[in-house]
């Protein structure tokens, strides 16, 4: 089921377009890389960061937005895959965000799955962690 190269580009051009957004502080360009439809499941890094519907994203890229001055982002997508009018991706993503009071660097994964619509691929749910820390390599879990 992986995806042929033209839904790859055009999956990958959706979620450019919205770290793109992102990355500028544009609202409205950023909601309109997702689904409207209140089934929209957004997670972020931060233990409050799950948003559910367009009404709640809306709050959380303006908190987002209200909290840092200027972010750079790199976007390096591993796995594009596809059934129908349904997408699924997984990429490594680095985030360097500059706020009032310092500066931020993530590396983070960024899990996401798109449908198409109108044909237009638009994010269903999306999903950025940063991995567990303390577990050593080839170990599945951490001791507390």
């Amino acid at each position: 089921m992986k995806a042929d190269a033209r839904t790859e580009a055009a999956v990958v051009q959706t979620l450019m377009g919205y770290l793109d957004a992102y990355a500028d502080k544009d609202l409205h360009k950023a909601m309109g890389a997702f689904l409207p439809d209140e089934a929209l499941v957004n997670v972020g890094t931060g233990e409050d960061e799950v948003y559910i519907g367009p009404a709640e994203l809306l709050r959380g890229l303006g908190r987002d937005f209200s909290q840092f001055e200027s972010l750079r982002y790199a976007l390096d997508v591993v796995s594009v895959a596809c059934f129908e009018n349904t997408a699924w991706v997984y990429a490594n993503c680095d985030l360097d965000a500059v706020m009032p009071h310092g500066r931020s660097r993530l590396r983070a994964r960024l899990t996401a799955v798109l449908v198409r619509q109108d044909g237009s691929w638009r994010i269903a749910q999306s999903h950025l962690s940063e991995a567990a820390g303390g577990q050593t390599s080839g170990n599945s879990f951490r001791l507390d």
